[in-house]
């Protein structure tokens, strides 16, 4: 049914982005199934429409008046500059039948009468619904191109080395998101936690056993709006479990790609974690480690190897800024994942400090270490950013210890 709702078959179909972040919802137009592509096509001719119709949100019980169609289909003739003189005038007080027949008779004008059922319709058929509004599209999208369309692929690109877009929070996020091991990589936390799915693997990492897998919809057949919302609603049900403050906020709001409340979902997601990991490194359940206390377990491994010349007195030693001290760390707790001639030593300026930060972060999500921070925290010396890693590296070292 949905066979021709694509951006390859009908390139145009980007032009409705400027629609969506209209009304915004930051959603890439390339990450839309085709149910959504075609209920977003619909809204915009509405929006344009003469009629002053309400958009709409499903194919079933905002047809059933055949208003829409109506509106639409006047559009598209107006779009294409198809006379309507002929086609009598609309009047809601009119019998529903009689509506039909104009319904019917615009439907012809346009040559895209096809799949069109009037009662059907009335019956709320959501499937021939469907079917007619997508081979309307496919005759007469009424959109153009007005700028070179650039298609994404799908396939994985070199992720060695983070991308840069986004704010420096959203990096932090989508870092710690990679470093999981979750087996799909995020590109954009808004467009790509949309389904719900990367959040819910994330929960039962995080929290093993919350997820009922069973009650979740994984079929990518058959995800539609619908199913990711209800995927969306179950993240928001997990984290209320865990204790996250979450108040006015749904699963309707995730699959919108609501940007504040994404984040502070997925802050309190990462803060759980981040402190999971240090009780695991705690020697004593019920103490908390601190910043003296992975000071002492790096400079004890960098002494051992490089002399006690190479230790710091605090995460704020000017030591850290050009993440040699790092590299020797990791090259210690994992031998060999370091190769020293990607870091610049010889008084590097601010590019290269940018450098050898990313490559240790990539290095340490390389050796299996969570990540939590981003190379500006190296750089500017934040030393409770710098914790989380010395604290991952140290959990790492653990599992080597027990083999």
């Amino acid at each position: 049914l949905l066979s021709n709702v694509s951006l390859r078959k009908h390139p145009e179909l980007v032009e409705l982005q400027q629609d969506m972040e209209l009304q915004a919802q930051i959603v890439d137009i390339q990450s839309l199934t085709p149910e959504e592509l075609l209920l977003h096509w619909v809204n915009h001719h509405l929006s344009s429409s003469d009629e002053e119709l309400a958009k709409i949100s499903n194919f079933e019980t905002d047809l059933q008046n055949l208003d829409v169609h109506y509106g639409l289909l006047k559009q598209l003739c107006k779009t294409k500059g198809i006379s309507t003189s002929h086609i009598p005038s609309w009047d809601k007080e009119t019998p529903w039948e009689e509506r039909a027949k104009i319904v019917t008779e615009l439907a012809e004008t346009l040559d895209c009468n096809l799949f069109l059922f009037p009662h059907e319709i009335k019956s709320c058929n959501s499937r021939l619904n469907v079917a007619f509004l997508s081979n309307v599209l496919h005759a007469h999208s009424g959109l153009e191109i007005s700028h070179p369309v650039i298609m994404t692929s799908n396939e994985v690109i070199d992720n060695e080395i983070e991308e840069d877009h986004g704010t420096r929070e959203e990096r932090a996020f989508r870092l710690w998101i990679n470093s999981l091991g979750i087996g799909t990589y995020v590109h954009n936390l808004q467009t790509d936690v949309r389904d719900g799915l990367i959040l819910l693997k994330v929960f039962d990492i995080i929290a093993p056993g919350t997820v009922q897998w069973s009650r979740v919809n994984k079929d990518p057949k058959r995800m539609g709006m619908y199913r990711k919302v209800e995927n969306c609603t179950l993240c928001i049900k997990y984290g209320r479990d865990l204790g996250f403050s979450l108040v006015g906020i749904g699963g309707k709001d995730i699959f919108d790609g609501n940007r504040k409340f994404i984040l502070a979902l997925v802050w309190q997601m990462m803060q759980l974690h981040l402190l999971s990991i240090l009780r695991k490194v705690s020697n004593e359940k019920t103490k908390k480690i601190t910043e003296k206390d992975v000071v002492t377990w790096a400079n004890t491994k960098i002494s051992q190897v490089h002399g006690s010349e190479g230790t710091i007195d605090s995460l704020r030693s000017e030591k850290l800024q050009n993440s040699l001290y790092l590299a020797q760390l990791m090259d210690i707790v994992c031998p060999g994942a370091i190769n020293f001639e990607f870091i610049s030593t010889k008084q590097p300026d601010m590019e290269d400090l940018k450098q050898n930060a990313k490559y240790v972060i990539s290095v340490a999500r390389k050796i299996g270490c969570c990540i939590f921070l981003v190379w500006e925290d190296i750089v500017e010396l934040n030393h409770k950013m710098i914790f989380t890693m010395l604290a991952t590296l140290m959990l790492r070292d653990s599992y080597n210890q027990k083999g």
